[in-house]
């Protein structure tokens, strides 16, 4: 299938970015323990793209901070991006991220998601949630 029409124009397809909430990581090591950490991610959904496509999909984890004066901040704690399919194909794997956190001070943390298709134009949409988690970074 051509990505590109018969005018030299990009095909245009849009997916749909995925960004569950941010939440306290459930991933066991082969020890069976928990770590402590912070985790979001985040996966796409095909939308109008075809089942063949794949995407860069990148995942950003923002913390809430206050500086001196108690005036409030998102900072960017941690990010990570991969070439993945749409959740819809089986090859499909979310993208993680995931922080140690240093005390369980409850503090709201953002996952953002973005999904650019891989060969084909698509919008700029950014898909963000927001939680209070017991974990400060």
């Amino acid at each position: 299938m051509s990505k590109v029409s018969t005018y030299g124009i990009p095909k245009f397809c849009k997916p749909i970015n995925m960004a569950p909430n941010p939440h306290m990581s459930t991933f066991k090591r082969p020890d069976g323990s928990i770590p402590w950490e912070i985790s979001a991610h985040g996966y796409w959904k095909r939308g109008t793209c075809p089942q063949d496509a794949k995407a860069n999909v990148t995942v950003r984890l923002y913390e809430w901070h206050e500086n001196a004066q108690k005036r409030g901040f998102w900072k960017e704690m941690g990010s990570n991006r991969q070439e993945t399919f749409p959740r819809e194909n089986k090859k499909n794997k979310d993208v993680l991220v995931r922080l140690g956190c240093k005390t369980n001070k409850k503090v709201s943390w953002i996952n953002q998601v973005e999904t650019d298709v891989v060969g084909y134009a698509d919008p700029p949409t950014v898909s963000r949630t927001q939680a209070t988690v017991g974990c400060s970074v």
